[in-house]
């Protein structure tokens, strides 16, 4: 499955440097290992063209231990692609259906 997600610059800035290598996000889309997400970085709250391209390797969910708030999951990832340029991007490779 493919998701695209947005992502607060400052977040955004590690992940695209190689200083983060994984996503906690809300479990709201049912996120499963080998999906696909496009993180598009957002500034003051409006899209810029940059977005990542991740594959996520694994999707943790530490319900119960208290790492993490209930229906919230820690992904790890791997950075397929970086672009300046979403728009033009995501359309040859992603088309579903």
């Amino acid at each position: 499955m493919i998701h695209e997600l947005k992502c607060e610059d400052k977040f955004f800035r590690d992940m695209w440097h190689g200083l983060k290598r994984f996503e906690i996000r809300k479990n709201d889309r049912d996120f499963q290992d080998c999906d696909v997400l496009w993180l598009r970085e957002t500034y003051n709250g409006h899209y810029t063209k940059k977005a990542i391209k991740l594959y996520v390797v694994k999707v943790f969910s530490l319900e119960g231990l208290e790492l993490l708030r209930e229906g919230v999951v820690a992904m790890s990832c791997m950075i397929l692609l970086r672009t300046h340029d979403y728009e033009n991007e995501r359309k040859p490779y992603d088309s579903e259906g």
